[in-house]
């Protein structure tokens, strides 16, 4: 999923270049990810093997959840809209390792929303 991800993010960079517009690989992830989870995990396939190696949405709301879980030297960035290719997937294997086997998407049980 992570490289084919990649390959996503990149086809995302470049369309929107061609609009003139600059997207960085948590923009282009953050548009990729929203459509996938709308598609397909609420789209009543959430458990399906295939669905549940599908990358969340990633935020600062999410992000600041998921670093009180880390030691403070595994603490993530939370300018999502900023993420380079190497920053986007840290935060994914972090995703990951707090999944600890179940769905990618159930790490949305960090997101807090606005309170």
């Amino acid at each position: 999923m992570d490289e084919m991800h990649l390959a996503w993010r990149k086809a995302v960079i470049q369309e929107a270049r061609k609009l003139g517009l600059e997207f960085t690989h948590g923009i282009a992830a953050k548009l990729i990810n929203l459509y996938l989870k709308a598609k397909f995990t609420c789209g009543g396939h959430a458990y399906h093997p295939n669905v549940a190696a599908l990358h969340p949405p990633i935020d600062s709301l999410l992000l600041k959840t998921l670093n009180r879980t880390l030691p403070p030297e595994d603490r993530l960035a939370t300018n999502w809209s900023t993420f380079d290719s190497r920053s986007y997937q840290t935060t994914i294997d972090a995703v990951r390792k707090y999944a600890n086997d179940r769905p990618l998407w159930a790490s949305e049980s960090l997101w807090q929303g606005h309170r």
